[in-house]
């Protein structure tokens, strides 16, 4: 069954009636790592930021994926909603702002505004992101390493 436009779709935690414990944030400066992070920012939310050295491979530690399935950053375990791992920063967004009353004006309470910001969310991580990604790989690596 279809949610009705103009309801609201959760139940957010709100640092007014609880501590908010820090988001522990997997995180290695990429812009995919500085999205998160600008988010948490702006919503002044505290974290942990958790380094992941991608040049000495820590995406590809057993302690790492079991957060990150894929190996990927950025990854963050939500103390506050019981150490819940997320990875992906889109998901990582959209779990924030879903969670988070200081961050839901970012995706909003109803369908009609929430669809055309998950429009461009998921343009941005899987059109633009990954273009710029695979220009910037085949610039900087040599073929052989593709």
């Amino acid at each position: 069954m279809m949610a009705q436009a103009g309801r609201q779709l959760f139940s957010r935690l709100s640092s007014r009636t609880l501590a908010i414990a820090p988001i522990q944030l997997h995180y290695s400066p990429t812009p995919n790592g500085w999205k998160v992070t600008m988010l948490l920012e702006e919503a002044a939310l505290p974290y942990q930021l958790i380094p992941v050295d991608l040049a000495q491979g820590d995406q590809h530690l057993e302690s790492f994926l079991r957060i990150s399935p894929n190996g990927r950053m950025p990854a963050i375990v939500d103390p506050n909603c019981d150490d819940l791992s997320v990875f992906e920063s889109g998901a990582i967004m959209v779990h924030i702002a879903d969670s988070y009353e200081c961050a839901s004006h970012f995706l909003g309470d109803d369908y009609a505004c929430r669809s055309p910001i998950l429009e461009w969310l998921f343009w941005v991580n899987a059109g633009l992101g990954a273009s710029c990604h695979a220009s910037s790989n085949t610039k900087l690596l040599p073929c052989e390493a593709w």
